[in-house]
């Protein structure tokens, strides 16, 4: 039972496992994709800084860098999400093996209450049993002689004179 058991909780943290590193990708290709995208807006920002230098108003240069910072203190706030959420599921998981090896501890007492109960059991009935040397002699004498006469008698009634 225990077996089956833990191979069902080993099942279960293969997959949580198995579904953080897939968040744990999913995070990392966000990540690489906003830096693709902050690359570009770099780059596209030092055209735009060639334009100002021709004379055009810096208005558009301010408002790409407040976005672009908007854009990053958001990044980094889903992040930090990212992370308390994944410590609160590694707390929950904890907390489920604290309460599972707390479960199967009380199991295992519970057995090994019920091994002594039956070993005293066993014990006892073992003593009642009588270790008299003399009295089984005697009854082992009794019922030999019981057979004895009991064959004498039919053997006798059986023989025709």
């Amino acid at each position: 039972m225990e077996g089956l058991w833990q191979k069902q909780k080993q099942d279960q943290d293969q997959q949580q496992k198995d579904q953080e590193n897939s968040e744990q990708q999913d995070s990392e290709e966000q990540n690489s994709d906003q830096k693709n995208e902050d690359q570009q807006q770099s780059d596209q920002q030092e055209p735009s800084k060639d334009s100002e230098q021709k004379g055009e108003p810096k208005d558009s240069e301010k408002e790409n860098q407040e976005k672009s910072k908007q854009e990053q203190s958001e990044q980094e706030r889903k992040e930090q999400e990212k992370k308390e959420q994944e410590k609160k599921e590694q707390q929950a998981k904890e907390n489920e093996n604290g309460e599972e090896k707390e479960q199967s501890a009380q199991a295992k007492q519970i057995a090994e209450k019920l091994a002594q109960e039956k070993e005293q059991k066993h014990q006892q009935l073992l003593n009642k049993v009588t270790d008299d040397p003399y009295l089984l002699l005697r009854n082992k004498m009794q019922l030999e002689y019981q057979k004895r006469s009991q064959n004498r008698s039919s053997v006798g009634v059986n023989k025709k004179w």
